[in-house]
């Protein structure tokens, strides 16, 4: 029986051509052109990574910056909602003294119109309205270099004065 030999063919032909000066030349430059493709690809995943990184930051960064814009335009929203619902309570307190016979100060005589059209239009743009209970007025904070605008009342005379109560005869009784 022939003894088998574990060399194929193939392999031979290989070991052949693996000891041909030129064969090896060749695969060595083969080697070399596949090391030089390797780094260059390792380069442009390194970029490609860094681009995508960057990217990332960058949405994540633009999804911050607008949930930051949204959050200031909806606090923009409510302290405007605020200055509007304290304007309202302005009107309705100037509505009441009106009824009683009262005036308006806000630098010169008012009446309630005018005390009304001020609120409305100073809520727009103040920074903030206020009622100061110890002296009963109104006050509207602008926030730059204006000075408050302050709403007093004027009340009547006849509120000044309380009316004088009148009074009865005790009739007597049996007589």
């Amino acid at each position: 029986m022939p003894r088998r030999s574990s060399v194929t063919p193939e392999d031979r032909f290989l070991r052949a051509n693996l000891n041909d000066p030129d064969n090896q030349a060749a695969l060595l430059r083969a080697y070399l052109d596949l090391k030089q493709t390797v780094e260059e690809l390792s380069v442009k995943l390194a970029r490609a990574n860094e681009e995508l990184s960057q990217r990332e930051a960058g949405q994540a960064e633009a999804a911050r910056q607008a949930r930051e814009a949204g959050r200031q335009e909806l606090a923009a929203k409510d302290a405007r909602l605020e200055r509007m619902g304290q304007a309202m309570r302005l009107a309705r307190w100037a509505a009441e003294w009106a009824a009683k016979g009262g005036s308006f100060l806000v630098g010169a005589r008012h009446d309630l119109g005018q005390v009304v059209t001020v609120a409305a239009s100073s809520a727009e743009n103040c920074q903030q309205v206020r009622y100061d209970k110890t002296s009963d007025t109104w006050i509207i904070v602008w926030g730059d270099d204006r000075p408050e605008t302050v709403i007093a009342v004027s009340p009547p005379k006849a509120a000044a004065e309380p009316p004088p109560v009148p009074r009865r005869r005790r009739t007597s009784a049996g007589g």
